[in-house]
């Protein structure tokens, strides 16, 4: 995807006013193809407002619906606007999972059931509960006596 640099001379942040404007801000979002970018915002204030509007964009229900319905017109844009997008659905015993993708690959993200269990992706299962005991006390070799039998579970 190529990228287009408008080049201006603009003095200072055109949102707060008070840094020089050192971020390529994308005019039209990434997420949704955009390619235009320009010097308009300091790395603070792009930030702030690409997480702020990317975020709003993202979870749109009718952008979302738009991009799964023109997916195979689309391609790229719609695996770029998926990504990282979580998606809802119903897992093993009616607990419902949220997953999203990243670079092409699913992933289970973390959640308490009411029963005080965790539904955890298989790969971040180790990790979580080292943490877990770390912040137990455990020494590391209560801790790997813990955590060598989840590994060989894998």
């Amino acid at each position: 995807m190529n990228t287009c640099l408008l080049l201006h001379s603009l003095e200072k942040c055109i949102l707060c006013s008070e840094r020089h404007p050192n971020s390529r801000e994308h005019l039209i979002p990434k997420c949704l193809g955009g390619t235009l970018q320009s010097l308009i915002l300091c790395s603070s204030c792009n930030s702030q407002f690409g997480a702020d509007f990317v975020g709003q964009v993202k979870t749109d229900p009718s952008i979302r619906m738009a991009v799964h319905y023109l997916r195979d017109e689309i391609p790229e844009l719609a695996a770029h606007f998926e990504e990282g997008l979580e998606f809802c659905a119903e897992g093993k015993d009616g607990i419902a999972v949220a997953a999203s993708t990243k670079r092409g690959t699913w992933k289970t993200k973390a959640k308490q059931t009411n029963e005080s269990g965790l539904v955890i992706d298989t790969a971040d299962a180790p990790l979580y509960i080292r943490n877990a005991l770390e912040r137990r006390g455990l020494s590391e070799s209560e801790v790997a006596s813990w955590i060598k039998p989840i590994c060989i579970l894998r």
